[in-house]
């Protein structure tokens, strides 16, 4: 089952957002003709102050983001996003990538690095893998809060019958 398939049972026929923050036009045009057949939600942002902007008026399941911006730095976008959101992944893009700047992306939570040029298979691929890992923590996240919950109804009960 594809990433899409498994959020669209999970959410009711709503394809997972994303917000590709890419400052070449070209690049970002094609990212969203590409995922947008594939059936994402895709919304551009050419900076990082407009990537930040359309993250606090709307959420996003995945930031596709390059590195090089205009007016801030990928990375500083990406760490606010993560410690936002959290729960949002992240594949960056770049054709300036480092291996040192690899390892810090990965550090702070980025899902996949892929640098520039990429196929469309690489970019389709590397979202699809986010999004499952995401359905994934999500699931668990459920799993543990329904445990959490079970056990607080437990030591209620168990309350309940020592007091009576």
């Amino acid at each position: 089952m594809t990433a899409l398939q498994e959020h669209t049972q999970r959410n009711y026929d709503m394809p997972p957002n994303i917000l590709v923050m890419e400052d070449d036009l070209n690049v970002a045009k094609g990212l969203e003709m590409i995922l947008s057949e594939a059936g994402y939600e895709v919304n551009l942002a050419g900076t990082g102050a407009l990537a930040m902007q359309a993250f606090n008026e709307k959420r996003y399941d995945l930031l596709v983001a390059d590195l090089r911006l205009p007016d801030i730095d990928g990375m500083e976008v990406i760490k606010q996003v993560k410690s936002d959101k959290p729960d949002t992944e992240v594949v960056v893009i770049t054709g300036y990538g480092t291996t040192a700047t690899a390892v810090e992306a990965m550090k702070i939570g980025v899902h996949d690095f892929l640098p520039k040029p990429f196929t469309d298979d690489q970019i389709k691929s590397a979202i699809n893998e986010a999004l499952i890992t995401q359905a994934s923590k999500a699931e668990d996240n459920s799993v543990k809060r329904a445990k959490t919950e079970e056990e607080k109804l437990i030591q209620k009960r168990e309350v309940s019958q020592v007091l009576n």
